[in-house]
């Protein structure tokens, strides 16, 4: 989606700190919400409800790591890469403990989360 809005724009220059919201808009016409974990009136229930609601609706729905702690060139300690946008591609809930996981895709085409459940983890 970012790639087809830099090429829309002319080139990556034009959409330097681009917010998803701008792409998914101009592209596919689609309304939009945005929540943050800053909003006191969010919950994480609520956040959850709305990955349940929409998924199966196949609505766009991405996440994005906070730029407080660095920018695209560093990493938090999950490994998951500051101010960087991942696409949310599905849910599911553990039936043995009630863990809930949302699927992730770094679309810099590596992993690089490594906390609780991720592949070489423990809880798996």
């Amino acid at each position: 989606m970012e790639k087809a809005f830099a090429k829309l724009n002319g080139n990556y220059a034009r959409i330097v700190a681009g917010d998803p919201i701008d792409g998914i808009n101009t592209i596919q016409g689609a309304p939009n919400e945005r929540y943050t974990h800053a909003d006191s009136s969010v919950t994480q229930e609520d956040i959850w409800n709305l990955i349940v609601d929409n998924d199966p609706l196949k609505a766009m729905l991405t996440g994005v790591t906070s730029c407080a702690s660095g920018s695209d060139d560093t990493v938090n300690d999950l490994g998951l890469v500051n101010c960087h946008v991942y696409p949310i591609l599905g849910y599911d809930t553990l039936t043995r403990n009630g863990q809930r996981l949302v699927k992730l895709r770094n679309p810099w085409g590596r992993e690089l989360y490594y906390g609780p459940y991720s592949d070489n983890s423990n809880e798996l």
